[in-house]
């Protein structure tokens, strides 16, 4: 039996999300080790006036792309209680 058209546009929407997840962690990763400071405040994020102040480790930004990636594939099963710090 075939599954519903809305449960298959479901899951590719879920694989088109994911894809552009690990395409983006890709580019992240392809910036190098160090992202320079005015690369990250380039994006202009944070509240007014927020800016960063210092140069920061990919790896900062990349365990948190990582973890979103494992969290769109259903591999992330923790709750509020053991849920780990990243």
């Amino acid at each position: 039996m075939r599954p519903p058209l809305s449960a298959t546009a479901g899951q590719l929407a879920d694989s088109i999300r994911t894809l552009w997840a690990e395409r983006a962690l890709a580019w992240l990763k392809s910036q190098g080790g160090i992202l320079a400071l005015s690369f990250l405040n380039s994006f202009g994020v944070g509240r007014p006036g927020a800016a960063f102040s210092k140069d920061m480790p990919t790896e900062v930004f990349s365990r948190v792309g990582e973890n979103f990636i494992r969290l769109l594939r259903g591999e992330i099963v923790w709750d509020a209680s053991t849920s780990p710090v990243f």
